[in-house]
């Protein structure tokens, strides 16, 4: 990130796949938010990947 003077990081969806640039701390942020939603409510964890919101399905 400093060498590039934004706020971009390399994430690749798989080791074979091409490296995309994306926003590490929007990244880094919604890493936690997910995690800490289902550890407040532990039971929508096996519900999450089949709720509408992209916060569930796309953060988990």
């Amino acid at each position: 990130m400093p060498k590039r003077g934004a706020d971009a990081a390399e994430m690749r969806a798989s080791p074979e796949s091409p490296p995309v640039l994306v926003p590490a701390i929007e990244v880094l942020n919604r890493r936690g938010e997910v995690p800490a939603t289902l550890g407040c409510r532990p039971q929508l964890k096996s519900w999450a990947w089949f709720l509408p919101d992209p916060f569930f399905s796309r953060g988990l």
